[in-house]
C-alpha cells in the first residue's frame, strides 16, 4: 500500500471518532450575555494527486435569547468522498428550546427535536423528540454544575433494509460541569446517559473531557479526550470509539 493512502486512512479514522452518535448540546450552549449568538462555517476541498478526494463540511451553531426563553439551532454536514466511493456521510440537524422558571434560573424546562444520519455507523436516519428539565446544581463564578434527567422518543432505521426500524422510548440524562481553576487551567467535562427505558441493558454513553491551559487572554490551548459507547449498536458496528485531541485556541 502506498504511503497516501495509508496516512489518508488515518486521517479519516480519527476524523469520524470525534462525531458520537449522541449530538453535544451542551458543548454547544452560549452563554445569556447576547441576545443573538451565531457561527457559520462551510468547508469544500477538492483534491487530485493522484486520487480524488471530495471534502465538504457545514456548520450553523444559532442561538437567540429573549427573557425566560432561549432558542438553540444546531446543523453540521459531513461528506467525504474518495475516488468514487463514499466514504463518509454523516449529519444533523437539532432544534431546542428552553424555558427558564422565575430569576433564580434553578430550574429550567426544554424540549428539543432532532434528525439525526451516520452512514458509518449504519443508521439511515435517526429523529428523536424529548422534554424535560435541567437544573442548575451550582452556580459560583468559578464552578457551575448542570444536569437534566429527560425523556425523549426515539425512531430508528438503519441502512440495511427498510424493516429494521425501531421506536424506544429513552432516558436522555446529561451533565455538565465548567471549573475554572484559576487564571491558567480551566476543566470542561460533559456526559450523556441514554438508557432504553423497557431494556437498561441497551444504553448510549457519551462523554466528553477537555482541559484548557490559558497561555495568555487571547490564546489557550486545549488537550481534550472523547468516548462514545453503544452497547447495541447495529451488526458490524464496534461498541466503542474513543478520541484524543489536542488544539490551539484563539479567544475574543
Amino acid at each position: 500500500m502506498s504511503r497516501f493512502p495509508s496516512i489518508f486512512f488515518l486521517i479519516f479514522f480519527i476524523s469520524i471518532l470525534g462525531k458520537a452518535q449522541i449530538v453535544n448540546v451542551e458543548k454547544s450552549r452560549k452563554s445569556a450575555e447576547k441576545p443573538f449568538e451565531a457561527s457559520l462555517n462551510f468547508e469544500f476541498n477538492l483534491k487530485d494527486i493522484g486520487d480524488n478526494i471530495l471534502d465538504l463540511k457545514t456548520n450553523a451553531d444559532l442561538q437567540y435569547a429573549k427573557g425566560k426563553s432561549r432558542f438553540i439551532f444546531l446543523n453540521y454536514i459531513g461528506y467525504m468522498k474518495y475516488n468514487n466511493a463514499d466514504i463518509q456521510n454523516l449529519g444533523y440537524q437539532h432544534f431546542r428550546y428552553n424555558y427558564t422558571f422565575r430569576d433564580s434560573g434553578f430550574v429550567t424546562a426544554e424540549f428539543f427535536v432532532q434528525h439525526q444520519y451516520n452512514e458509518i455507523k449504519l443508521f439511515k436516519k435517526r429523529i428523536i423528540e424529548g422534554i424535560g428539565l435541567r437544573f442548575r446544581i451550582f452556580n459560583r463564578k468559578k464552578i457551575k454544575w448542570y444536569a437534566a434527567p429527560l425523556i425523549m422518543n426515539e425512531y430508528e432505521q438503519l441502512l440495511d433494509s427498510v424493516s429494521s426500524r425501531v421506536k424506544t422510548v429513552r432516558i436522555d440524562a446529561y451533565t455538565s460541569l465548567y471549573i475554572d481553576f484559576n487564571e491558567v487551567f480551566a476543566l470542561k467535562h460533559i456526559t450523556y446517559f441514554q438508557p432504553n427505558m423497557s431494556n437498561f441493558d441497551d444504553f448510549r454513553l457519551s462523554s466528553e473531557t477537555t482541559l484548557r491551559l490559558k497561555m495568555t487572554k487571547k490564546a489557550a490551548f486545549d488537550i481534550g479526550f472523547s468516548v462514545d459507547y453503544d452497547s447495541e449498536p447495529p451488526p458490524t458496528v464496534q461498541y466503542l470509539f474513543y478520541s484524543f485531541v489536542t488544539k490551539f485556541v484563539l479567544l475574543f
